[in-house]
């Protein structure tokens, strides 16, 4: 089959059973991507860092909700006083020694 431009893809909007699901995941495992592992030459990491000069992040403008404030404040906060207690334990074991 070959690629026209503007056709739709056979496959497009197909819906697959639940089981058709199954076996191909069950297929795909313990198989890892083919350039898994595969260091990048430092020309091509130069050629993407070239591309992406210039370009705005992916969630650069985003608005955040008041729920998402409120869990990421929580977390903050919860880091910051482990962090504290952590280094407060620290410094007790310090002194002892």
């Amino acid at each position: 089959m070959t690629f026209i431009l503007g056709q739709t893809a056979w496959n497009k909007n197909k819906k697959w059973s639940k089981e058709t699901i199954q076996k191909i995941s069950n297929s795909r495992k313990g198989i890892s991507a083919w350039n898994k592992g595969k260091p990048w030459s430092l020309e091509v990491k130069q050629k993407i860092s070239k591309a992406k000069k210039g370009s705005k992040a992916w969630n650069k403008g985003k608005k955040w909700g008041d729920e998402v404030k409120k869990k990421i404040s929580q977390t903050k906060k919860l880091t910051y006083q482990e962090l504290k207690e952590n280094q407060e334990i620290s410094l007790d074991k310090a002194k002892l020694d």
